[in-house]
């Protein structure tokens, strides 16, 4: 049975190529993933402190919402700058914001998917290590297809039995000066993409402001 839980017919991948998809906001990792994180599926986005990665998420809330999708957040631990995501673009009047403990957060993003009509639901599990059964994401994964729905994924490190169709992991940031005044201006990441089928390509330095 677990084996069979990660089997995927050639049908599906087939489908999994054509699948519609959510620009990021990053136009070189959006050109490096396909166009965005996928519809009906559940990408990845790993990172330590200071690679970027909240940077990017709200990058990926602001442009759904952009685009007129409703958009959730569960937000394990209410980590979320508010002040932060209202400067990177994020209207919060419209985002659902969830926020829950590390142990219901598999299931509260279930029960969004479930209402129906989200856009993106987005799953920020913060510097949390969570031990969840392939089960749990193979859940996750099927209300993401049902719904037809983009399903990310944030955390510190790549999580185990996640089934995700896109996994990008940020790393070796880097401080931006200014010149001549040195004046940090922002950060600068490497991104390594995983697209679920054992390729794994960089992309070209993400640059974000020095409030991300």
């Amino acid at each position: 049975m677990a084996l069979a839980a990660h089997l995927v017919p050639a049908r599906q991948l087939e489908r999994r190529d054509r699948l519609l998809r959510l620009p990021t906001g990053v136009a070189p990792l959006d050109e490096l993933i396909g166009g965005g994180w996928p519809k009906g599926a559940l990408s990845e986005l790993a990172g330590g402190r200071s690679t970027g990665r909240t940077a990017l998420l709200l990058s990926s809330l602001a442009e759904a919402l952009r685009r007129g999708e409703t958009v959730a957040l569960v937000d394990v631990g209410g980590t979320l700058d508010v002040r932060a995501a209202a400067r990177g673009g994020v209207p919060l009047p419209r985002l659902l914001w969830i926020r829950c403990t590390a142990s219901k957060a598999l299931a509260a993003a279930e029960i969004v998917l479930g209402a129906g009509g989200f856009g993106l639901v987005a799953l920020d599990l913060g510097e949390e290590r969570l031990q969840t059964p392939s089960a749990a994401w193979l859940r996750l994964k099927r209300a993401a297809e049902q719904q037809g729905s983009a399903v990310l994924v944030t955390s510190a490190r790549r999580l185990q039995g996640a089934l995700g169709a896109c996994a990008v992991t940020l790393s070796r940031a880097r401080p931006r000066f200014t010149e001549p005044a040195p004046l940090l201006v922002g950060l600068e990441a490497r991104a390594s993409v995983d697209r679920g089928g054992g390729e794994v390509r960089e992309a070209p330095a993400l640059r974000f402001t020095h409030e991300d």
